[in-house]
Parts: structure tokens; sequence; C-alpha cells
């Protein structure tokens, strides 16, 4: 797994791992998980984007 996924998985579950002791509703909780996880994914996302623009620069220089 790359670095800089791991590294955005990390942080994910410590962010989810802190949502749980807040006193928020249920509902407040889920939506934020939502938004965390989110995060989670266009990190993978710019890293795919990072692979695809390192061959292009490769096969043009």
């Amino acid at each position: 797994m790359p670095v800089i996924e791991q590294e955005a998985d990390e942080i994910n579950c410590r962010a989810v791992l802190q949502l749980l002791p807040e006193n928020g509703s249920a509902l407040e909780t889920m939506i934020w998980k939502e938004i965390i996880d989110d995060f989670g994914g266009d990190c993978g996302d710019c890293e795919d984007v990072g692979g695809v623009i390192g061959n292009v620069v490769l096969k043009n220089s």
C-alpha cells in the first residue's frame, strides 16, 4: 500500500475514533463519518492521478 494512502487511512481511523466519545447525536456522528470517509477516498484518487501524471511525464521525456 502506498505511503500516502496508508497515512490517510491512519488519520481516518483516528478521526472516526474521536467521533465516538463526543456527546453529539447519532445522526451527527454518522454525517461526520461519511465526510471523513469521503476525504479518505479523495486521497486515494489524488494518488492515482499523481501516478498517471508521472507516467505521462516519463512517456513524453
